[in-house]
């Protein structure tokens, strides 16, 4: 018997042909070995499969596109494509081994690819979760059957397919009907407005607040929530009397155990990333990817949480405990019997697990080479063992304490504290972790004397803008989604593997802009969910039901083709819906921020940046343009002929300048005369003849810089 293993990529072919040749003789049969690049086909674009879909024409939508492949370009992927037609054709071999990555992605990459050459032959699965030796050579002596994965190879071809259609036929029906290039699809049109609207909640932010009734013993505060006041003069009228002392009328105590979190999965890891090591989320993947490929970790790109009941979690320990030993030893700490922790279901769970296709991220136990890592493989392995050695320690004991006091009025206050009996793998994931200690326990009865009256104020803080850990967090389990029953359901957005890329697609379209770590919202970004933010397409609930319909067809709760009849009547139903729309013109947006040209107009500026108000329409934006700072109504009725040159007086105008233009302040710069002379000058904007001056040509009491 021989057979073609098939790769998905040379690093994993490279892995599993070392521990075929190690242990040739208990394998039974030959095996030869081909390697994919990662992808090597995609599917045709609907110009390339009917050249009358090249003009962008709102009739023909939406399009009806038979799905043919194409070799993609570079790389060599039509030698590399070449040579696996060739060797599935020669007639030296029983079988093919299918060796994508054990997920969505890795199932369908190596399938289109042997439906791609016409391949006849039977077909076993290569699955492990992890690169080890151990691992590699069980999944090698007990290939799957093929099939056995057919529900997932279902929903990753149902997942690209979709994508392929919506994002298609709904950026055409955008792009047409705006007059601006507007890429969209199923998740990225969710997460712009998830970023927009939070935006929008920003600027909308009315700074108020409540206030409870509170009192301060010494160093500790007692609260009583159960009213609240718009004021602290109406809670101080309310109160009649003042309290100056308080009776303690309760005292209690309780013991509260607190396990360590869930192992990583790919989702939690980055936000913990960019939380502690400032990773992004692309660098957070990258490098977990490093650590896979060099057999440290387990599958990068994983969703699930859990670890097996077969993991070796004793052997993992022993080997990765090490380095985290100094925290360890300083604080006496001793793991738990092994045993419990592959039976507690906190950690283990093998449906999981089968239903995911991945245990959570974990470090393999291999420490080979650990002084040959960069210093950010070295960062993110370290907050992976430190997760794994977290969950093998004993629960977190605290002490908590709730104290009742009763002022003269009768009314009833609480002190809440908690002490750290053992913080057990507290030191572990964090070793400057400082042991909670709250130390006030009164007897009963015992007068508090004096307190210090003090209405709490408790102010409604402004939304935060979307950052990589938030914004993560969010997707992955976003509120408020409820069945028909109002029964909360947990819904997610995307997946742990291709969040990354649509986040990055957002950015490269120009809808976001990083600004001190956080997501902002560009112009045009806004302007597109201002147009078309109602649809169903952007509606996070229906983007979270859409991923649950996906999940249902890999689990095989759900026929992949009535899924997609469903989706294709829903596509439909939008592209109706858009037909019919007035859509107010994205032109001024003909760049979308992205620094590259979409659809062109009439004088050819392309919008950039908003900078301010105009303040000689009252009601336009001001954007930064390739050689001007122009005015959003340049082409509506009337025009705003609002212009300020970038080259102006021989000098170069910034958008700080811009800005401080629009406030009404003037501005100071070293100018050239036309005769090269230099020279400076105070700049104003005169509002009345639309044009940039001498801050001296106009009557101006005081100008600001």
């Amino acid at each position: 018997m021989k057979a073609l293993l098939i790769a998905e990529k040379p690093s994993l072919m490279r892995n599993i042909q070392s521990v075929y040749n190690h242990n040739h003789n208990r394998i039974g049969f030959d095996i030869d070995f081909v390697s994919q690049q990662g992808h090597l086909l995609g599917l045709k674009m609907p110009e390339e499969v009917n050249p009358s879909y090249k003009k962008w024409d709102m009739e023909q939508l939406p399009l009806s596109v038979p799905r043919r492949y194409k070799v993609l370009t570079g790389r060599n992927q039509s030698q590399n494509i070449k040579a696996i037609k060739d060797a599935i054709r020669s007639g030296n071999y029983d079988f093919i081994i299918h060796a994508g990555d054990p997920d969505q992605e890795g199932e369908i990459l190596v399938r289109e690819t042997l439906d791609y050459v016409g391949n006849t032959l039977p077909v076993k699965r290569f699955w492990s979760n992890d690169q080890t030796e151990e691992a590699v050579l069980a999944a090698l002596l007990h290939l799957e059957e093929d099939n056995t994965k057919d529900n997932l190879a279902a929903a990753g071809f149902l997942r690209r397919n979709l994508d392929y259609d919506y994002g298609l036929n709904l950026t055409r029906a955008f792009t047409v009907k705006s007059g601006a290039l507007v890429q969209t699809g199923r998740v990225k049109a969710a997460l712009l407005k998830i970023v927009c609207d939070r935006e929008e909640e920003i600027e909308n932010f009315v700074p108020s607040s409540t206030y409870e009734r509170a009192f301060t013993y010494q160093d500790y505060s007692f609260v009583d929530n159960s009213e609240q006041f718009e004021t602290a003069d109406a809670l101080t009228a309310a109160m009649g009397t003042i309290p100056t002392s308080a009776e303690v009328i309760s005292c209690q105590q309780k013991e509260k155990k607190t396990k360590a979190p869930k192992l990583y999965k790919l989702s939690t890891l980055q936000a913990d990333a960019y939380a502690k090591l400032g990773f992004s989320l692309d660098k957070t993947l990258a490098t977990l990817q490093n650590l896979y490929e060099k057999q440290l970790t387990s599958y990068p790109r994983s969703g699930c949480e859990y670890i097996s009941s077969h993991t070796n979690v004793a052997a993992i320990y022993n080997s990765v405990a090490r380095l985290v030993d100094n925290d360890i030893t300083s604080h006496g700490l001793n793991p738990r019997r092994f045993s419990d922790v592959t039976s507690d279901r906190t950690y283990c769970n093998d449906h999981a697990i089968a239903s995911e296709g991945h245990t959570g991220i974990i470090p393999t136990g291999k420490v080979f080479g650990l002084d040959r890592l960069s210093a950010d493989e070295k960062s993110l392995y370290a907050l992976i063992v430190r997760r794994f050695v977290a969950m093998c320690m004993p629960a977190k004991k605290s002490l908590v304490t709730s104290i009742i006091a009763k002022d003269e009025n009768g009314y009833r206050y609480e002190c809440r504290g908690t002490k750290d009996i053992d913080p057990s793998f507290e030191y572990v994931l964090n070793p400057r972790y400082s042991a909670k200690a709250f130390n006030f326990m009164p007897e009963v009865h015992s007068i508090l004397n004096p307190v210090t009256f003090t209405p709490k104020e408790i102010a409604k803080k402004c939304p935060s803008r979307y950052t990589p850990k938030t914004l993560v967090d969010y997707l992955d389990n976003p509120k408020g989604f409820q069945d028909e029953d109002g029964n909360t359901i947990k819904y997610k957005i995307g997946t742990d593997a291709t969040r990354s890329n649509i986040v990055n697609e957002c950015i490269k379209c120009g809808y976001f802009s990083m600004e001190k770590g956080a997501y902002v919202p560009t112009p045009f970004a806004r302007a597109v969910v201002k147009e078309f933010g109602d649809m169903d397409l952007f509606n996070v609930d229906t983007s979270a039901k859409w991923e649950s319909m996906l999940e249902d067809v890999k689990s095989g709760e759900a026929n992949a083709d009535a899924i997609a009849t469903e989706m294709d009547e829903a596509l439909s139903d939008m592209i109706t819906d858009l037909k019919g729309r007035e859509v107010e013109s994205l032109r001024m947006y003909r760049n979308g921020g992205s620094g590259k040209s979409a659809v062109k107009g009439a004088s050819g500026k392309s919008a950039g940046t908003e900078l301010g108000t105009c303040p000689c329409c009252s009601n336009g934006k001001i954007f930064e343009n390739t050689k001007a700072y122009s005015c959003s109504n340049w082409n509506k009725d009337p025009k705003c002929g609002f212009t300020i040159w970038k080259n102006s007086f021989g000098t170069n105008i910034t958008k700080t300048d811009v800005k401080k233009l629009l406030a009404g302040k003037t501005i100071e710069k070293k100018c050239t005369s036309k005769a090269g002379k230099s020279y400076t000058a105070e700049l104003a904007f005169d509002v009345n003849n639309n044009k940039l001056c001498f801050a001296k040509d106009l009557d101006l009491e005081s100008p600001e810089r």
